[in-house]
């Protein structure tokens, strides 16, 4: 009875994710990002990723993405995005998002962190499929990494805690 039961989930799940409607929902967003640092932040982040939305309605999306992002060092974001468009979707729709999630540090120096950004912006309709979007906004990204300092007396290595914040302008090609 339980494997009937688990075939027919399986099955159920199957036709839902590979149903023209399921489809039809998906959006693919790549995006590059440039940040300017707020004070006590030093460095100029950017950041470049690929999301997946899907439309749970017409004015609301959800997704997950990933990329590669530079701080002092070079990190890989892993992170939910959420995007509500302000008005109905037109030739110019604005939108209010929301990311959070966790960046990894591919240096065995340094250690990965929780980043989050939220921002508003536009996105211009080219055709039924493609958009050009651009928004501003702020993102936090929080990371540490292991120092080392020299002398001719000692050397020392410690663990330097970061958290950079910024404001960010992006600009992506959504289809």
């Amino acid at each position: 009875m339980k494997k009937i039961a688990l075939l027919a989930l399986v099955g159920i799940f199957c036709q839902f994710a590979f149903s023209q409607n399921f489809v039809e929902k998906l959006r693919y967003q790549t995006e590059m990002s440039v940040g300017f640092p707020l004070p006590e932040s030093h460095g100029t982040p950017m950041r470049l990723c690929q999301k997946v939305m899907y439309g749970l309605n017409p004015r609301l999306m959800c997704g997950v993405g990933a990329g590669i992002s530079r701080y002092d060092k070079t990190l890989v974001p892993l992170f939910a995005d959420l995007q509500w468009s302000v008005a109905r979707p037109r030739q110019f729709t604005p939108f209010v998002e929301a990311r959070a999630g966790y960046s990894f540090a591919p240096s065995p120096s340094a250690t990965g962190g929780s980043n989050l950004g939220l921002g508003f912006g536009t996105s211009f309709r080219l055709s039924d499929t493609w958009r050009i979007c651009a928004s501003v906004g702020y993102e936090y990204q929080h990371f540490s990494q292991l120092k080392t300092f020299e002398s001719a007396v000692v050397r020392s290595r410690f663990v330097e805690k970061i958290g950079h914040n910024a404001l960010s302008a992006t600009v992506g090609f959504q289809f």
